[in-house]
This record gives C-alpha cells, sequence and structure tokens, in this order.
C-alpha cells in the first residue's frame, strides 16, 4: 500500500526528471538558438510557453496523476 509519503516522493523524483530533460534538450519554443530562455510574450523573438510556466504546469499535472493513482489504490476502485 502506498502511503502519502511515497506518492509524494515519486512526484518530486519525477518532476526533477523531466525538468531536467526539457533543460537538457532546451526546445526551440522554450529557447532560442544560442540556448538563453526566450522573453514571455508574443511577438518575434517571445514565446507564450515559458520555461517557469511550464515546469509549474507540469508538477501540478504529475502531482494530480499521483494523487489519483493513490487515490485510486486505497479505495480499489
Amino acid at each position: 500500500m502506498i502511503n502519502f509519503d511515497e506518492y509524494f516522493k515519486y512526484t518530486i523524483i519525477l518532476f526533477i526528471i523531466i525538468s531536467i530533460i526539457i533543460w537538457i534538450k532546451k526546445p526551440k519554443l522554450v529557447f532560442d538558438t544560442n540556448g538563453n530562455m526566450r522573453n514571455f510574450g508574443i511577438g518575434e523573438k517571445k514565446t507564450v510557453f515559458y520555461f517557469p510556466i511550464i515546469i509549474i504546469f507540469i508538477a501540478i499535472s504529475i502531482y494530480y496523476i499521483f494523487l489519483n493513482l493513490y487515490l485510486r489504490k486505497s479505495y480499489n476502485i
């Protein structure tokens, strides 16, 4: 049985791994050709996919997924 500490630990580990992968891959939507983060906004050389916003969205999504898996396992759904 998974307790709160375990699923929270898995959430943090997965979050760090995904963050590092994004940072290493440096997708063109988030970073420019020099590897610097693009500025947030709409226009030339700007992006709406700002790295901190993406990281926050990923953190919330991962937490929600692991929470649902924990609740499903706890209630045997």
